[in-house]
């Protein structure tokens, strides 16, 4: 879920990229359009991985970073090209573009 309250539901597993105008980086990719108020958002910004076993963001060389915020509010900047785990509820911030990876337990059991 974005900030602006958009939402977009994800089959396991998915891979995609998320960015103002992304574009794949891999055959098995989506991409999905970020609404950026904030002209922060790199054309294509960040990858997000979704398994079986969790959910990884890695940043794609952007300009203003990205970072997964935990439910404490504690900042883990994702360094360029290298996966950092994102949990259920975590925040995931592009730029300073907000949104949140909820993981419905629904989902989960069906995967």
């Amino acid at each position: 879920m974005f900030d602006n309250g958009s939402k977009t539901a994800l089959t396991i597993p998915s891979t995609l990229v998320l960015g103002r105008k992304p574009t794949p980086h891999k055959l098995q990719d989506t991409v999905l359009a970020v609404p950026d108020h904030t002209g922060t958002v790199s054309r294509s910004h960040a990858r997000l991985e979704i398994t079986e076993d969790g959910a990884w963001i890695s940043d794609l060389g952007s300009t203003n970073g990205t970072r997964v915020i935990n439910q404490e509010g504690q900042e883990t900047p994702v360094p360029v090209k290298q996966r950092v785990e994102v949990h259920n509820n975590n925040r995931i911030a592009l730029g300073d573009m907000i949104c949140v990876l909820i993981i419905s337990e629904h989902r989960r059991a069906r995967a």
